[in-house]
């Protein structure tokens, strides 16, 4: 249990760190008149780079591999190719040991570039996948409830049967059909409850 507690403790601390970074990455980035292609190179990073070759992650993020070595692992790889802002971004993490939070700094850019951009991003659950017309209905529905432009995250749950589930940041709302059957499943065995009990108190003689 200690050790869950310090592990949950360290997270939240990363999540921090990673959040302070990806703020003076973007004021920097925008500074520089760079924001757009360089929340891009990190995107390309992260979102595809790392995906395809998993040993680059591995090397950035290693203990053993040495600061001089990565600083020559960065400009090997993306001075040149990718902009001066975000190549210098890789220095300056390397040189304080986070480059095993860009995952984390990647989320809280985007996070950030999102609420800059009065974007919120919207999970939407389904039992099949939503047509042309069902996402333009329920974007202008979102829009005008929430008074920001919503992105779609679609994923398809057979086991939903139909209706939809909708999670915005800390918020879920459930309107599928198999939540409605779990309420009335749930209504009807406390109502049977309430109705045995009942009976009993009928038969049973008062003390």
């Amino acid at each position: 249990m200690a050790a869950s507690k310090a592990t949950e403790r360290v997270r939240v601390g990363d999540e921090r760190t990673a959040e302070v970074y990806a703020e003076a990455f973007l004021l920097a980035a925008e500074q520089a008149g760079q924001l757009t292609e360089a929340a891009e190179d990190l995107a390309t990073l992260v979102d595809h780079l790392f995906q395809t070759d998993a040993n680059l992650e591995k090397l950035l993020a290693s203990v053993v591999i040495g600061v001089g070595h990565k600083d020559e692992l960065i400009d090997r790889a993306f001075a040149g190719k990718c902009t001066p802002i975000f190549v210098n971004f890789l220095h300056v993490l390397n040189h304080h040991g986070r480059l095993n939070l860009l995952r984390s700094i990647r989320r809280e850019t985007q996070a950030l570039m999102e609420k800059r951009a009065k974007v919120v991003r919207v999970h939407v659950e389904t039992a099949t996948p939503l047509s042309d017309d069902q996402r333009q209905l329920l974007s202008g529905f979102l829009q005008e409830r929430l008074g920001l432009k919503p992105v779609l995250v679609d994923e398809v749950d057979p086991d939903l049967l139909g209706g939809f589930v909708l999670r915005v940041n800390d918020y879920r709302f459930d309107g599928s059909v198999r939540h409605q059957l779990q309420a009335l499943r749930k209504h009807l065995i406390e109502r049977s409850s309430h109705e045995i009990q009942s009976g009993r108190d009928r038969f049973c003689p008062a003390s």
